[in-house]
């Protein structure tokens, strides 16, 4: 039966296909000239995924219903509504509830009395919930101070990320991803004081995540199936 479940689409991976399409989609929307339009359709499904997810345990059900509803509705209303630094809130409010949403699938990870292939997904969520919500987070520190970050020598702010939301989702993606990993190849680079503190934040964030979280669920992991090979 444990490996039955093990092998079960579960709420971890429901989320993580959810993440990885939303990915996707912030790379190739730039190239199909599709606005922000898509990018919010993702966001959702990335916050409805992370409450299924929540609904596994009635005490985070409390706590995210409410959080999924008003960031959804704020999503939503900013991009239809005409809202003075309506993209600096969109911005921060999408940062805000990718990393409430990461926080509870910590919290429901730590709930887990038993380690399965599904709690060792979830485990990957949260990493790449953190690194989405820093890609929100670094655009918005371009868009609030331009010029936070250079591009080749050459301030991004000078580039289309200046204007164009769906290639700043595209370019800021792909910084998160290489500080996070610390691979670091220097093409994009924090120039300002606020910058260099979010990538030095976000790359020492990856590592202990992934030494110490990751490799925990792992072990746990690991640990679970040998004992019931012996059982």
């Amino acid at each position: 039966m444990s490996s039955i479940r093990d092998r079960a689409l579960g709420p971890y991976t429901v989320l993580l296909i959810s993440l990885l399409v939303f990915t996707l989609m912030v790379v190739v929307v730039p190239e199909w000239g599709l606005d922000s339009f898509v990018t919010s359709i993702g966001l959702s499904v990335i916050f409805l995924a992370g409450f299924y997810v929540a609904l596994g345990r009635r005490s985070l059900r409390r706590v995210a219903l409410p959080v999924v509803g008003f960031g959804i509705t704020v999503e939503w209303l900013i991009y239809f509504l005409e809202v003075p630094a309506g993209r600096e809130i969109r911005l921060l409010a999408d940062a805000t509830l990718l990393l409430l949403t990461a926080a509870l699938q910590l919290y429901s990870l730590g709930q887990q009395r038993r380690v399965s292939a599904d709690t060792v997904v979830g485990g990957i969520n949260t990493y790449l919930l953190f690194a989405l919500a820093f890609m929100l987070i670094h655009t918005l520190a371009e868009v609030a101070a331009p010029g936070s970050y250079t591009l080749g020598g050459v301030a991004l702010s000078e580039h289309a990320v200046a204007t164009d939301p769906s290639e700043a989702f595209a370019t800021m993606l792909y910084f998160s991803f290489v500080t996070i990993t610390t691979l670091g190849y220097g093409d994009i680079v924090p120039v300002s004081g606020a910058a260099k503190i979010l990538a030095s934040g976000e790359a020492l964030f990856g590592q202990i995540y992934l030494a110490v979280f990751i490799a925990r669920l792992v072990a746990l992991h690991v640990a679970g199936a040998r004992g019931s090979e012996e059982e």
